[in-house]
């Protein structure tokens, strides 16, 4: 009786340590970090913006880092599975969760991306984001470093990404200190009351069919994108072009980062 709770000595027993929690950052992606812009008047900090980060940042990290554990808290309560093709469902309903990749690969450097615009109509949110892919890098049995790009040109090293939200029906309910802080990843559920019911992404307008029902104006947002690359073309495509040093994917502090207080 009690053997789980006193010991042969009569001594209370150690209470067994909780159970270990996942890792939150994949070890294959310990040189990575993302960095966040945003166009003027449009808040990194707050909300719809804060839901955002968390959901770009966990699919990310999910397809790079090979395991759904590294999804934030809360994505499974925001991001419904996706939908099943083939059945009248939108395009953007059946990529929106994502899928383990990375093949057990080092990805190293800097995920940048900028927030170009936010759209509202009543609760329909739709944020359109600027991924630059030239910050970060995989690494090569060699030692060296490697990214590729479909496009060259002003498009070199620029995915275009169109998300859905959905928001709450009270928005004052749903308030966040300003999120910020040396953590590179979120430690609470930062989504709240915020959906993530759609995503579509896309270097160019190749095999680009399905996206227009949804986003005709994608021309014009890559453009919009393109006009506020970071470095310069000829900069994007040296980095793409070829095996490149570590040297040439530094890895930045996170920006703007999430608190720490919870941990």
């Amino acid at each position: 009786m009690g053997a789980g709770l006193v010991s042969s000595c009569g001594h209370a027993a150690t209470p067994s340590a909780p159970p270990k929690q996942p890792e939150r950052w994949p070890p294959t992606l310990s040189d990575l970090h993302f960095v966040w812009t945003a166009e003027p008047g449009i808040d990194l900090l707050s909300q719809p913006v804060v839901a955002l980060r968390a959901y770009t940042e966990s699919k990310a990290l999910v397809a790079s880092g090979g395991s759904l554990d590294y999804l934030y808290p809360g994505f499974n309560r925001a991001v419904e599975p996706n939908a099943p093709p083939n059945m009248g469902n939108p395009y953007s309903t059946l990529s929106r969760y994502p899928e383990p990749g990375g093949d057990g690969k080092r990805l190293a450097g800097t995920a940048l991306n900028h927030v170009l615009r936010i759209a509202e109509t009543g609760r329909d949110v739709t944020v359109i984001l600027c991924n630059w892919t030239y910050g970060a890098a995989w690494q090569q049995r060699d030692g060296m470093y490697r990214i590729q790009t479909p496009n060259a040109g002003a498009t070199a090293a620029l995915v275009v990404e169109r998300i859905s939200l959905l928001a709450p029906a009270d928005r004052n309910l749903d308030v966040l200190a300003p999120q910020k802080g040396p953590s590179p990843y979120s430690l609470i559920d930062v989504f709240g009351g915020w959906k993530i019911v759609g995503s579509l992404w896309a270097f160019n307008t190749k095999g680009f069919t399905q996206e227009w029902k949804e986003w005709p104006e994608f021309p014009q947002d890559q453009a919009a994108c393109a006009d506020r690359a970071p470095v310069s073309v000829e900069r994007r495509e040296y980095l793409t072009s070829a095996e490149r040093p570590r040297s040439d994917f530094p890895t930045l502090p996170s920006y703007p980062g999430w608190p720490v207080e919870t941990k």
